[in-house]
Order: C-alpha cells, then structure tokens, then sequence
C-alpha cells in the first residue's frame, strides 16, 4: 500500500506502507539534476524539507551557478524540488 499526496494536479507518493510490520518507511528515489539546463533559481533549495540541495559555486556552459545534491541518501523522496522546478531539471526515479 502507499500513501499518497494530492499536490495541484500530482499524485506524490510519499510513504510505502509495510503489511507484515505495519510500519511506514521512506521510498528509495534517485534524485538527479540536469546542470545544463537548471538556471539556479533556487526555488528547489527553498522548498526541501531536508536542505539536501544547495546552488553550486561552478557554472555551467549558460553561465549559471546549478543546484547541487549534498547528500542524495537523505532524501525523504517528497519530490518538492521537481514539482516546484520551473526548468524541469530536476528528475526523480525510484
């Protein structure tokens, strides 16, 4: 089972459920993001409850400092930074 998250018009799944034990636990998601295309806003940084993501000090080949992933194994997988990306950069897998 999984609890979702209705937020605007996307389904965030948040949470699986675990039958035997009846614990909830985080999903496993791989965060990436494209640097090419992110303009570093920051609106991803804002918007991560784990302040997971940070604006590089590199530039990219458009001449924009990227967002950055510190430490991906702590994501809580709410997928806050992908829905909120107005380039589209970010991407979530699980």
């Amino acid at each position: 089972l999984q609890k979702c998250l209705l937020l605007g018009s996307h389904f965030v799944i948040l949470v699986k459920f675990k039958r035997k034990t009846g614990k909830l636990r985080p999903i496993d998601m791989r965060i990436s993001i494209d640097k090419q295309r992110c303009k570093g806003c920051g609106l991803c940084v804002a918007f991560c409850p784990s302040g997971l993501i940070s604006i590089s000090v590199e530039l990219n080949s458009r001449g924009y400092h990227p967002a950055v992933i510190d430490d991906e194994s702590k994501c809580r997988g709410c997928q806050n930074c992908a829905l909120i990306c107005p380039d589209l950069a970010i991407t979530i897998e699980q």
